[in-house]
């Protein structure tokens, strides 16, 4: 999950030019990746718990945060296996605007941002699944929390892209 969080920062700020070698950009990811994927669990654990609280679940933090956990495996099947063919079909060029992966090979990029949708609704339908399992949701309560999380990881994007 961490690599991922990384490799999302460096797509989202253009941050391709900056690194002298490839080799070096994807290191990047490896040796920050799991320590960032370690304090972004917790905090977004402790989000999702909190919001779990306000929408009166009673999951304890160590539940949700393993619920939360298990819902971010399919993100790391998309970094397993959907980023290596990112990776050698666009290069560097995956995390630059000049030119934009889009522009190189539209077909590839619509077809491996779709895997990546994919991984994306797999693993939110895991997370209301958890989060009806961990606080005794039933589907309304389960959806509205996946809503509110949807709303904020969009704001948090979102503000990492045009900050």
């Amino acid at each position: 999950q961490g690599m991922a969080i990384v490799y999302l920062i460096i797509w989202l700020k253009s941050l391709g030019a900056r690194f002298s070698n490839f080799a070096l950009l994807v290191g990047a990811g490896l040796v920050i990746g799991p320590l960032a994927g370690v304090l972004f669990m917790a905090v977004y654990s402790l989000i999702v718990h909190r919001v779990g609280r306000l929408l009166g679940g009673a999951g304890s933090y160590r539940n949700v945060r393993a619920a939360t956990v298990y819902a971010s495996v399919p993100i790391v099947y998309s970094l397993v296996l959907v980023f290596p063919i990112e990776i050698a079909v666009f290069g560097p060029y995956f995390f630059s605007d000049n030119p934009p992966p889009l522009v190189i090979n539209p077909v590839a990029y619509i077809v491996l941002l779709g895997f990546d949708a994919a991984a994306i609704v797999w693993s939110l339908a895991l997370l209301m699944e958890g989060a009806a399992v961990v606080n005794g949701f039933g589907r309304g309560k389960a959806a509205a929390l996946a809503a509110i999380m949807v709303s904020l990881t969009s704001l948090a994007v979102y503000g990492l892209r045009f900050a």
